[in-house]
């Protein structure tokens, strides 16, 4: 019997021993005694436990229980209270270490002003900023670097713009690479920690006045630092947020690094907003990615120049040690019967070796693993690259893509675009995450295309066919396909032959295949019906991938000739009425119309960077809740934006009122959209449906009457959409908007327009919703008596 975890204590062990003992010898089977003393926590010694009253026990038990919570109650309202005082010890903290607060002890006034400037070491102190994504603010350095002597003030400015119509405020955090210059780096003024708010449009400089403590010439650490980097980053704050600044980071060697690092933690703890989740379904959020990652290279760039310059000094140094050596080796006695000589080398061995050993320890790493420890925080997680390999299949099989064009780059609608292709070590990766999903098809196909670019010569340091073949033996097995699992356990051996688990297969997997041999005729009656059932598997899906694919649209010649372009005015409205807008019929019944030109760039460009800051994972409608949840279906992130927030979202709502001629005061805000890798939206209604009653109870505006859908960008390829019940298909195209009903006149949902989006195979795709309301449309688009009129 495999016995749990919990039994295997040191204490246990010689109980149970004991009782094993007692069983197997002739005394009486009592193993109550034992059994107490087991279930005690620490019975005390000398006394019998067997004629200890149960009562005195139940006694004890509760005694020691009630420490137990008392313990634990206090130290629930201890961590409570630590919570609510964290930020004043923050403060007495970094006062007292001189790591915060607006008096430094040993760095007043009368310092400064008596400090003498070191004037043959000169260091040059290189300016960084940076913006967070939340908030909307071009942030600089007016200067690029400055040259300063340890000892003497020097200023610098910061330049700050919020280019967008509201105030924002911001707060910025900093540091001082490398780490060890930190405890030197003192600011006399500073606008770090503190409330920075900017009206609509307003530009503004922000000084930082510091100066470099003397004693930095002191520190033979220090001996090979003579550039200092400042970095800024500026975080969007709420109204009230109170924070602190480093008005210096001077301290005592070893230990202020410290107490700075553990400052600098505190302020990730409190200041630093959660790196962003499902990066991979926004293709606008991920361009952010593209920009970490060139500064991250732009920073291993210098790491690589500094070790480099470090090993070069070290090289020159080994040489002329060499030379020296070789010299002296010749005759020693006559080399230091040269006085020169004889001082030289007691200077080398005294000092020289001293500045070398300080050169060989100096850390040239600090600058670059700073900056990645900042940028750490917007990296994304296993989640994201688990979702974005979940796209590529997806793409793989909507679009029926081998294994080997993904694997090659040469995707359709890419041949303008950078080409990367996918490593065996990719392509290993995309099967582990179908295998960790329990989807063997995708494994097998992932892992026999790693297999071939394994025995096409590619090389791997991760990677090896005995891995990949046990996972496609199993892979294929799950699938049923016994005599390839066979095949490749076969192979597997022929590797490694002491191979466990693949021996044990091995005898398994012929024996299941001798069982399906003799049952053969019996097993293809099986597999005919398993392929007739899995023809009937989701019609729907094949259909709405087959119009993905371009293979299912019903557009006939006849249908097409019921459809006819025009100049549109909405009945002589007085905005449309000189210039009216060109519409499009997409189709006929359910009629679908397109509106050409209808936003401009600069239009389009706004709303996008509105909503890129607010962009999360798309939501829609639960029919049992009738509330928006996250959906799995939908591989997107949305925004919200109302026309109170910017007049250019005011503008468009107008023009979708003014074009449709419904009322969209009760419609709901401008949803705006941006597909990630391999974004798609499932078929699905926009209407709420008899079984969903409550599905817009909570808005009080009625059922969703109309959609409009405006494309703000192009895409190269995929990134339909697709009314599959009617196999229409709409292509996006950039400032145009498809425009339809959801709702027949008679209030009944029109079924037709079922409709989907499909996944993008290449590009970034942008678009803006708007689902106009059943009220205030009465006089608008008026009733019909008809159930379907």
């Amino acid at each position: 019997m495999l016995l749990p975890p919990s039994l295997h204590c040191r204490r246990a062990c010689p109980l149970l021993a004991g009782c094993v003992r007692t069983l197997h010898s002739g005394r009486p089977r009592t193993l109550r005694p034992l059994a107490e003393l087991l279930l005690r926590r620490r019975p005390p010694s000398g006394l019998d436990v067997r004629f200890r009253s149960r009562r005195s026990q139940e006694e004890e038990w509760r005694s020691r229980n009630k420490t137990v919570l008392t313990y634990i109650a206090a130290a629930g309202v201890g961590m409570i209270g630590l919570s609510y005082a964290a930020v004043p010890l923050y403060r007495l903290y970094c006062q007292a270490t001189g790591l915060g607060g607006t008096a430094v002890a040993g760095h007043d006034t009368e310092q400064v002003e008596t400090m003498k400037p070191v004037r043959e070491r000169v260091i040059k102190v290189t300016f960084n900023a940076d913006t967070h994504a939340s908030i909307q603010w071009n942030f600089r350095p007016q200067q690029t670097e400055i040259y300063v002597v340890p000892g003497e003030t020097a200023l610098a400015f910061y330049r700050a713009k919020n280019p967008t119509d509201k105030p924002i405020i911001g707060i910025s955090t900093y540091n001082v690479v490398p780490f060890d210059a930190g405890q030197y780096f003192n600011k006399i003024q500073c606008f770090c920690f503190e409330e920075q708010r900017l009206n609509p449009h307003e530009e503004v400089d922000m000084p930082v006045f510091f100066y470099i403590d003397p004693e930095f010439d002191d520190d033979p650490r220090m001996a090979r630092v003579d550039t200092i980097t400042l970095s800024y980053t500026f975080f969007e704050a709420k109204e009230g947020q109170q924070t602190f600044c480093f008005t210096s980071a001077r301290a005592e060697g070893r230990g202020g690094f410290l107490r700075m690092l553990l400052c600098w933690f505190i302020q990730l703890l409190l200041f630093s907003s959660p790196a962003q989740s499902d990066l991979f379904t926004s293709i606008g959020q991920m361009m952010d990615l593209l920009m970490v990652e060139k500064d991250l290279v732009s920073s291993l760039k210098d790491y690589i120049s500094a070790e480099e310059e470090k090993l070069q000094h070290l090289k020159q140094w080994a040489e002329r040690l060499d030379a020296l050596s070789a010299a002296s080796s010749e005759d020693p006695e006559g080399f230091l019967g040269h006085p020169v000589n004889a001082f030289k080398l007691v200077k080398r061995l005294n000092t020289e070796w001293a500045e070398l050993e300080s050169l060989v320890l100096t850390d040239m790493s600090d600058a670059f693993i700073s900056n990645l420890t900042i940028q750490r925080q917007f990296f994304p997680n296993d989640e994201d690259q688990a979702g974005a390999a979940k796209a590529l299949m997806r793409l793989q099989d909507t679009y029926q893509l081998d294994t080997s064009i993904i694997s090659s780059g040469q995707l359709p609608g890419s041949e303008d675009l950078p080409r990367s292709i996918l490593t065996i070590d990719d392509c290993y990766d995309l099967g582990k995450v179908a295998y960790s999903e329990a989807d063997y098809f995708h494994t097998k196909l992932w892992m026999a295309q790693a297999l071939r670019q394994l025995e096409q010569g590619e090389a791997s340091s991760t990677v090896d066919t005995a891995t990949v073949l046990d996972y496609l033996s199993y892979s294929v097995y799950q699938l049923g396909e016994l005599q390839a699992a066979l095949d490749f356990t076969k192979r597997l051996l022929e590797l490694y032959p002491t191979h466990q688990r693949a021996n044990g297969n091995l005898k398994y997997f012929e024996y299941q295949l001798s069982k399906q041999k003799k049952a053969e005729q019996i097993e293809e009656e099986d597999q005919n019906q398993k392929e007739d059932q899995a023809n009937e598997y989701l019609p729907e899906r094949r259909k709405y991938e087959q119009l993905c694919r371009g293979q299912g649209d019903l557009m006939t010649p006849r249908r097409l000739s019921r459809l006819f372009c025009r100049y549109f005015n909405n009945h002589r409205h007085p905005n449309y009425l000189i210039g009216p807008v060109k519409q499009e019929d997409e189709w006929d019944s359910p009629r679908i119309v397109r509106f050409h030109d209808i936003a401009s760039e600069k239009e389009m460009e706004t709303v996008k960077e509105l909503a890129k800051p607010r962009l999360r994972r798309a939501t829609v409608h639960d029919p049992q809740t009738g509330k928006l949840t996250t959906a799995q279906y939908r591989v997107s992130k949305s925004a919200w934006l109302g026309s109170h927030e910017h007049p250019i979202v005011d503008k468009i709502n107008q023009r979708i009122e003014d074009i449709t001629g419904l009322d969209v005061s009760t419609a709901e805000d401008l949803q705006v959209a941006n597909y990630g890798v391999g974004g798609q939206y499932e078929p699905h209604f926009d209407f709420g449906r008899k079984d969903e009653p409550d599905a817009f109870e909570e808005l009080g505006t009625g059922n969703r009457i109309a959609t409009w859908l405006l494309y703000m960008s192009d895409v190269q390829a995929g990134g339909n959409t697709v009314f599959t019940d009617i196999g229409a298909v709409v292509r996006p195209k950039k400032g145009t908007a498809v425009f339809w009903y959801n709702l027949h006149r008679s209030g009944e949902g029109d079924y037709r327009t079922r409709h989907a989006a499909c996944p993008v195979l290449i590009g970034n795709k942008w678009v803006s919703n708007k689902w106009i309301h059943e009220r205030g449309q009465e006089f608008r688009r008026r009733c019909s008596l008809q159930p379907s009129g």
